[in-house]
C-alpha cells in the first residue's frame, strides 16, 4: 500500500474546481504535490490545479469527481489518509471511518494549453469575486449569454449578458499591459465565480483579443487555474 495525505479542504477545493467542469479527473501525484488537469467534454474549458500533500504514492490515478467526494465525507477527519492499493485499482480513506471506492480506467492523455500563450506582454488585471455574483445572476436567466472582458486604458471591464438584460462591473484594480477584449460563454464564467467565493482576488490574463482567458488564484495550499475559450460567432 501506498498513501496520499492532504487536507480535507484542500481536496474539497480541488474537486470542487475540476468537478464544476468534468465527471471524471486524472490527478497526479509528485513531489509531495497533487495535481489536477482536466478538460471539459465540450473543450470550452481547461482546469489546473495543484494542492500540497504528504505520502508515499507517486503516479497518476483516474477517479469519478463526484464518488471521490462522497468517499472523502464519508470517511470523516479533518486529514484523511488516502491508501492506493499495490494494483492501483482502489482507494482506501481513512478518517473517523474507512472507505472504499474504484478507480477509473486511464483517461489518457490530456493536452494542455501551449506554455508560452499566458507569457511575455499580454493584458492582465485583478477582480473580486464576489462583486459580479449579483450582476450574473442578474443576467443568467436568458440562455447563451454572454460576458465581454475588456482591458483597456488600464480599467478591467466586465460587460455582462445580451439586449437589454446587461450589467457592466468595473474593477477597482487597474489592468495591465496591453489593450484586449474577448467575449466568452457566461455559463462557464458563472462556474468560475462560484468556485472561486471566498476568493479575495482572482487574476484575469488574455494574451490578445479574442483569445482564451485565464482565471488564476490560490487558497490555502492550492493553486488554481481555469482557461475558457472564447465565444464564436456562427
Amino acid at each position: 500500500m501506498t498513501t496520499i495525505i492532504a487536507k480535507k479542504n484542500d481536496w474539497v477545493r480541488l474537486f470542487g474546481v475540476a468537478g464544476a467542469y468534468v465527471k471524471e479527473a486524472k490527478i497526479t501525484v509528485e513531489d509531495n504535490k497533487v495535481s489536477c488537469l482536466a478538460v471539459d467534454p465540450a473543450h470550452v474549458a481547461i482546469v489546473k490545479c495543484s494542492i500540497e500533500c504528504e505520502g508515499t504514492f507517486n503516479g497518476s490515478i483516474c477517479v469519478n469527481v463526484e464518488q471521490f467526494m462522497k468517499a472523502l465525507n464519508a470517511c470523516g477527519g479533518e486529514q484523511p489518509i488516502i491508501e492506493v492499493d499495490d494494483y492501483v485499482t482502489d482507494l482506501k480513506f481513512i478518517g473517523t471511518a474507512s472507505v472504499k471506492m474504484p478507480l477509473l480506467a486511464d483517461l489518457g492523455e490530456i493536452r494542455d494549453i501551449p506554455r508560452d500563450m499566458f507569457e511575455g506582454e499580454i493584458a492582465s488585471g485583478t477582480f473580486i469575486p464576489s462583486v459580479l455574483e449579483q450582476p450574473i445572476g442578474y443576467c443568467m436567466w436568458r440562455k447563451e449569454q454572454i460576458v465581454s472582458i475588456k482591458m483597456k486604458d488600464s480599467k478591467l471591464i466586465f460587460e455582462i449578458g445580451t439586449d437589454r438584460d446587461t450589467a457592466e462591473v468595473i474593477s477597482d484594480t487597474p489592468a495591465t499591459g496591453i489593450d484586449a477584449e474577448s467575449t466568452y460563454p457566461l455559463d462557464y464564467f458563472e462556474s468560475l465565480i462560484k468556485q472561486t467565493k471566498g476568493t479575495d482576488t482572482v487574476t484575469i490574463e488574455i494574451p490578445q483579443s479574442n483569445y482564451p482567458m485565464q482565471a488564476k488564484w490560490d487558497v490555502g495550499t492550492g493553486h488554481y487555474s481555469v482557461v475558457i475559450a472564447p465565444r464564436v460567432e456562427q
